[in-house]
């Protein structure tokens, strides 16, 4: 089994991690607003909750919309849904694609799992991973592909259509 990708660990896109450390530093700030703070908190993780029992369908925008009434929160304008909110969805898609991969990885480590992709694949801290380091798309990538089995994809949780370039790039070099 091959997978050929980031991890997303650390990703400077990750919506979840970013607003957790923004409330951390608000925290810090003189008369901060810990209400606010703690529904924030309470949101974020149910919406990420709430996600995380369907990986197979982006809900985020329409958990958005459920959750923020009950939670006392409101990032639209009056239409509702504003490009800061959906840039707010993907980020948050980000962090929940980063979960996807890395539990992937951990469940098929048993198995033997070989892994191409940036360094931050050693964070995860998986005793044994079969790390083998960046691929370059034009040289290593189709070996990678061709000497596997099988090649695992783990699409974005934003690519609704689960089509991602790894699909494609694993029919053409005749992977399965």
């Amino acid at each position: 089994v091959c997978f050929v990708g980031t991890p997303l660990v650390d990703d400077a896109l990750d919506g979840y991690l970013n607003t957790m450390n923004e409330l951390r530093q608000a925290e810090g700030l003189p008369n901060p607003d810990t209400q606010w703070i703690r529904r924030m908190r309470t949101f974020l993780d149910e919406l990420v909750e709430r996600q995380e029992q369907d990986l197979f369908r982006y809900r985020i925008p329409e958990l958005m919309r459920e959750l923020e009434p009950r939670h006392g929160l409101d990032f639209g304008d009056e239409k509702g849904w504003t490009p800061r909110k959906e840039t707010h969805a993907l980020r948050i898609g980000i962090h929940l694609s980063m979960r996807g991969r890395v539990e992937a990885v951990r469940r098929l480590n048993p198995l033997g799992i070989a892994v191409y992709g940036p360094p931050a694949w050693r964070k995860i801290g998986l005793s044994g991973l079969d790390y083998r380091g960046e691929a370059d798309w034009a040289t290593d990538l189709p070996k990678a592909i061709c000497g596997a089995e099988v090649n695992l994809n783990v699409s974005k949780l934003m690519f609704e259509t689960g089509l991602g370039p790894r699909v494609l790039e694993t029919l053409s070099c005749g992977g399965f």
